[in-house]
């Protein structure tokens, strides 16, 4: 799902799989402030966690002291294209019953053992901001392989709406919608799609 920020990206993404007042969610000490305040949109409590000195990535050694009966999420954030020991942060997800936001702002093309960041985590949120690899001017990507995560994130991402463009103006579509939940304007723009595309091919051209 494109969507105008990581920042917008994230927050959709905690909003889908559940986060609620006075949930937990652990994000490293090393990142940026989105990170940790959309957890505060849903007056959640983002709990700091600390890095490995070598990559600046989250520390799973550190992970599981941190966590409480209220933790709901992990969002590990890969620095400067180094991926996160996702191995052992989804062993730790797994048996607390977590889920994995990844903040993969930084992170595009990296790969963790070969896997591409963004098939790996519940949900992962790419950034294309102008000092990114693959850049929109402002804009960003969420990955997911869960329908209805991504259902209710487009939903989400325009105003609530029941039905996005796409499915009301083509020809199998109608013009009839519903606002369905109070919902929010993070839908990218055509404009800096069509510049993604380009940025896109040139990227696998090459």
């Amino acid at each position: 799902m494109a969507v105008n920020s990581a920042t917008a990206a994230l927050h959709l993404a905690l909003g889908a799989i559940g986060i609620e007042e006075d949930d937990k969610i652990l994000v490293p000490t090393m990142t940026f402030a989105a990170t940790a305040e959309v957890g505060l949109y849903f007056k959640a409590r983002p709990v700091l966690v600390d890095c490995r000195r070598d990559t600046f990535n989250l520390d799973p050694d550190q992970i599981e002291q941190a966590i409480t009966a209220k933790t709901k999420a992990i969002v590990p954030v890969h620095t400067a294209g180094q991926a996160c020991d996702m191995d052992r942060i989804l062993e730790i997800a797994i048996d607390h019953d977590l889920r994995v936001i990844e903040d993969a702002a930084h992170a595009f093309p990296a790969r963790f053992q070969g896997k591409m960041i963004g098939t790996i985590g519940d949900i992962t949120c790419f950034s294309f901001y102008a000092t990114k690899t693959i850049t929109t001017g402002e804009g960003s990507m969420a990955t997911t392989e869960n329908s209805e995560w991504a259902d209710r994130m487009r939903i989400m991402g325009l105003h609530g709406i029941s039905k996005d463009a796409w499915r009301r103006y083509t020809s199998e579509g109608s013009w009839y919608y519903e606002i369905l939940y109070s919902g929010f304007k993070y839908n990218l723009t055509d404009i800096a799609a069509a510049i993604g595309i380009e940025q896109l091919n040139w990227t696998l051209a090459n």
